[in-house]
């Protein structure tokens, strides 16, 4: 089945769905541009590590992580691409990672300037140019 139909199917009207933002990054821009957007609980459980994206082209792969704190991490990683305009190909895959946290690298004003996953083992200390107090 084609994408064109699959999305008539669901919507009941093709004409009226338009087409998905790959640049949204955070539930407030999707929220300004998303004007029938519903969520409910916790939508920053997922944190995004890394996404790389065209709009052009139609394609974009992400990887977000969701951390339970001092026992690991859900691992979620997704590839979406449009071909032609008509057909989708979704792949997505979940692991859990035992022992690892999620850190984030702020700047100046605090706000995330990076995510990466890290050994939250005792013995592990995150180097200073990371985002952590301490060297190894």
């Amino acid at each position: 089945m084609s994408w064109k139909k699959i999305k008539a199917w669901i919507f009941q009207d093709a004409e009226n769905v338009v087409e998905k933002d790959m640049t949204i990054m955070s539930e407030k821009e999707a929220s300004e541009r998303i004007y029938d957007l519903k969520v409910f609980g916790d939508t920053d459980a997922w944190k995004l590590i890394c996404k790389a994206a065209s709009q052009a082209e139609g394609w974009y792969k992400t990887t977000k992580a969701m951390e339970i704190p001092h026992v690991g991490c859900l691992i979620q990683t997704e590839t979406h691409i449009v071909n032609g305009g008509d057909e989708a190909a979704l792949s997505q895959a979940l692991t859990f990672v035992p022992g690892v946290s999620i850190c984030e690298k702020k700047d100046d004003r605090g706000e995330c300037v990076n995510r990466f996953l890290y050994s939250s083992s005792y013995y592990y200390k995150i180097p200073s140019d990371l985002g952590g107090t301490n060297d190894t």
